[in-house]
């Protein structure tokens, strides 16, 4: 967003976003980073190293990244998309329950930073009764690829994120940190973990041999 100097609501992007809008394209957009990428005695040192601090000259705050994003669904409201990283409002209920209830056509997806699932545990019952309520909404995602060692670590912490009791456990990948799970009832779990996805984008076609 610095190096380009404007955001997603600019009017370079409106034609594009007006086709996937009218051809019921889904799309899926990382939006803004934890919180605490703004809040340098927040920081780790490693994130530090590796660029992802907030703080000279230039960024915007990340409610002005989220005001951009919002400009741009306010005006293309019948897009379909999701928002990685649960858009990363694990610790803003409040604002995900607006975000949810303003934009029908909005998802979020659990492509886990370490945060979300302690964002979560903070509150794990309305946490579950958010999840249970807009269980159609929430699509599965871990964030792994070709080149991550703790790929499995990642997976286990998602599946036990959503499935596993109320109790604490450690988390499995990112930080040795106790979360609680969400226990949520298997007909959301099925829809998280499978059928969310396949409404999203649709049933796989056929290989053509």
């Amino acid at each position: 967003r610095k190096k380009l100097g404007y955001g997603i609501n600019n009017i370079r992007y409106e034609k594009m976003f007006t086709y996937l809008e009218e051809n019921n394209i889904p799309v899926l957009i990382h939006v803004n980073d934890p919180e605490e990428y703004w809040i340098p005695r927040e920081l780790s040192d490693t994130a530090k190293q590796r660029g992802w601090g907030y703080f000279e000259e230039g960024f915007l705050s990340k409610q002005e990244i989220y005001d951009e994003t919002f400009k741009m669904l306010d005006r293309h409201p019948r897009l379909r998309v999701t928002f990685a990283h649960f858009f990363f409002l694990s610790n803003f209920m409040d604002e995900a329950t607006r975000v949810m209830e303003t934009y029908p056509n909005v998802n979020f997806d659990l492509t886990p930073g370490w945060e979300m699932f302690l964002g979560f545990s903070k509150d794990i019952d309305a946490w579950q009764a958010f999840f249970e309520k807009y269980s159609d909404r929430i699509l599965y995602g871990t964030d792994s690829d070709n080149y991550k060692d703790i790929n499995p670590q990642i997976h286990q912490l998602v599946r036990m994120g959503i499935s596993h009791d109320k109790t604490e456990f450690i988390m499995p990948a990112y930080r040795a940190l106790p979360i609680k799970g969400l226990d949520l009832s298997k007909e959301t779990l099925d829809k998280i973990i499978h059928k969310n996805y396949v409404k999203f984008v649709g049933e796989p076609k056929p290989v053509d041999m």
